[in-house]
């Protein structure tokens, strides 16, 4: 494969908020790759560890073009996302996770693929899940229905109409760090502006976004190690409701997009099997309704479901430690009817 010496091919971005006890594994990985047409540029969003210490360690590197720290953490890894972009001189973009790491011929065979297809907008490879010791436990793919029975090389997705099945009722890709995208085309495809305004689920915007304008390919091989642990911010916004919200955001994004599809039916009605009490717990009362409202105007309720998850919301707002509880039971067979 030729190097351009002069312009780097993939741009690498390392967006760190507390990562102190990953970086050191997560650079090395970088930096040992066997394919290296490749610039680092390592963003810290002020972090109160050792991190930056570490970071200033790699900043005289060769391929490490910028070692940039914010004085206050901005809230959102998706505004260090906007910054790497902004910097990146490559073709593709790697957006290396700092609590994660990869195997060393991650880049090399992700570009391989990229530049065989022109027309996909990402590749995304299998990942190990490995815990806060880097041991690892499963391969991603034992447990993804989406992407289990592969058995080829690799696969290209290129259906617009599964994007609901895909992206809402499943997600197709769970990890940044397996993925190389194609920086032009992300750049053309995915609204900067409001993906800045997410906290979680930017990457869910980025991945949907680009599918419904190019195709994805998938490399069956575990080249990416996908950490679990505590302290991941995933984790945190699970707990704290936040994902559920701008899920929802995302849905409201891409609804009239999507509806035309008739796979966002039984997506949607799987979204709402999936999420629906759990929204309505942690108080996204207003938000919830709303998205009832449009999934019922485009026909994906029946009248007397679309009631009765009403009622629940309006009960719920007004009493929430009452009768929400004796109605929970009947609402989850209500869910559950197709």
């Amino acid at each position: 494969m030729k190097i351009m010496s002069n312009c780097p091919l993939v741009s690498v971005i390392v967006p760190n908020y507390n990562h102190a006890d990953f970086l050191r594994q997560r650079i090395e990985s970088i930096l040992k790759q066997t394919y290296t047409s490749f610039e680092v540029f390592l963003l810290d969003d002020g972090s109160t560890d050792e991190s930056l210490e570490i970071l200033n360690h790699y900043k005289e590197h060769p391929r490490v073009k910028a070692v940039i720290s914010n004085r206050k953490n901005s809230g959102s890894v998706f505004r260090q996302w906007v910054k790497g972009i902004h910097l990146a001189r490559g073709k593709y973009l790697w957006i290396a996770e700092s609590d994660d790491f990869a195997h060393e011929t991650f880049l090399e065979e992700t570009v391989k693929l990229a530049e065989e297809h022109e027309n996909a907008g990402l590749v995304f490879t299998d990942s190990f899940n490995v815990d806060q010791d880097s041991n690892i436990k499963e391969r991603i793919s034992e447990r993804h229905k989406l992407i289990n029975s592969i058995k080829s090389d690799f696969h290209l997705f290129s259906d617009k109409t599964k994007a609901p099945q895909y992206f809402i009722d499943n997600m197709l890709i769970l990890n940044v760090s397996a993925v190389l995208f194609n920086l032009k085309k992300f750049k053309e495809t995915v609204d900067i502006l409001e993906l800045k305004k997410y906290k979680n689920t930017g990457d869910q915007f980025s991945y949907l976004s680009l599918f419904l304008k190019h195709e994805i390919i998938y490399l069956n091989k575990p080249l990416n190690y996908r950490r679990i642990h505590g302290s991941n911010t995933t984790a945190i916004n699970f707990v704290n409701g936040t994902i559920y919200n701008e899920r929802i955001k995302i849905i409201n994004y891409f609804f009239s997009v999507l509806m035309s599809f008739p796979a966002s039916k039984p997506a949607f009605n799987n979204y709402l099997r999936q999420n629906f009490l759990k929204v309505i717990d942690f108080g996204l009362f207003q938000e919830m309704d709303k998205l009832l409202n449009r999934f019922y105007k485009a026909g994906y309720l029946s009248f007397q479901k679309y009631l009765l998850l009403k009622l629940y919301i309006l009960i719920s707002r007004i009493a929430p430690k009452q009768p929400p509880n004796k109605f929970r039971s009947e609402i989850k067979k209500v869910l559950s009817k197709k």
